[in-house]
């Protein structure tokens, strides 16, 4: 098995997205993209999951935001991007209702986004929270950390990568 791994070697194929991210970072600010997308200047954005896996465990993060007080809730606008997965009406339901339970602001993505709103909503993302079950380094952490988010990352999921 040793012998292998002196022959081993990790490639990389990076993100399609950073040369995108780099223009619009470049040229627009997080509070002009809060503003293409329609989201509240003055709050805090803060995206759950990135599609409309169970896996991105959207329903316990938002339960979890329960504990935060009102006060801190209501200076928060939630975006759930959910643009491709299996449908499942009923999840979707249930995560509107505990949103509406919350009282809190939120936005849902439920069609597809091109390449461009995409890096948008990176770019007008203060935190993202990853708590899927599990997960490779996925284009989509390297896009929010690119544009300079703030990622909160569970205890479970380690990337190695990051910590070299």
């Amino acid at each position: 098995m040793k012998i292998f791994l002196k022959k081993t070697k990790v490639l990389d194929f990076g993100v399609s997205n950073l040369s995108t991210l780099n223009q619009l970072n470049g040229a627009k600010g997080r509070e002009k993209c809060k503003e293409i997308l329609n989201f509240p200047i003055d709050k805090y954005i803060i995206g759950i999951g990135y599609n409309r896996s169970k896996g991105q465990q959207h329903l316990e993060v938002l339960k979890a935001m329960y504990y935060l007080p009102e006060s801190i809730r209501n200076r928060c606008h939630f975006v759930l991007q959910m643009t491709y997965g299996e449908k499942d009406n009923d999840y979707l339901l249930k995560i509107q209702e505990l949103l509406k339970t919350l009282r809190a602001e939120y936005s849902i993505f439920d069609n597809y986004m091109t390449d461009e709103d995409v890096c948008f909503l990176r770019n007008a993302t203060d935190i993202y929270i990853n708590a899927q079950i599990t997960d490779a380094l996925a284009a989509t952490i390297n896009e929010y950390l690119y544009s300079e988010t703030i990622v909160i990352n569970p205890t479970w999921v380690n990337y190695r990568e990051l910590d070299n």
